[in-house]
């Protein structure tokens, strides 16, 4: 559905079917390259993404959702399944006490890899839309 109707920016697709890496990090290359033969500046920015689905906001996430004019009975079930939780970390002589998780969606959710993609989707649209002149 993200791919059939362009729901989400062609360069945020590595993590669907039938999309790769591979192609950002070929045009990546190019660049790269171009601006060494060229003997031309060339700054690239990185994002660290290891504590990405941390610090996803359930209140953008939620507008990004309705951007894309998911039903709404749908974007409350999503954003109902990441909020007012509990949590607990595996030591090893068994589970920690119980904390509250005030934001972010669960890394090992099947759901989650599509609702980030989403959220940064949306994000940088954002960021493209306001910073572009």
């Amino acid at each position: 559905m993200l791919t059939t109707y362009n729901l989400i920016n062609e360069n945020n697709r590595a993590g669907l079917t039938g999309q790769s890496t591979l192609q950002p990090l070929q045009v990546i290359q190019h660049i790269i390259e171009s601006a060494y033969k060229d003997k031309k500046q060339l700054w690239i920015g990185l994002q660290d993404l290891s504590k990405a689905y941390d610090r996803v906001n359930l209140s953008l996430l939620k507008l990004a959702l309705e951007r894309l004019h998911f039903p709404t009975k749908i974007t409350t079930l999503l954003i109902s399944l990441f909020s007012d939780r509990k949590n607990n970390v595996i030591l090893p002589f068994g589970l920690s006490a119980d904390y509250d998780v005030i934001q972010g969606i669960d890394q090992g959710e099947v759901i989650s890899p599509i609702l980030w993609i989403i959220y940064q989707c949306s994000e940088m649209t954002w960021s493209f839309d306001h910073f572009s002149d």
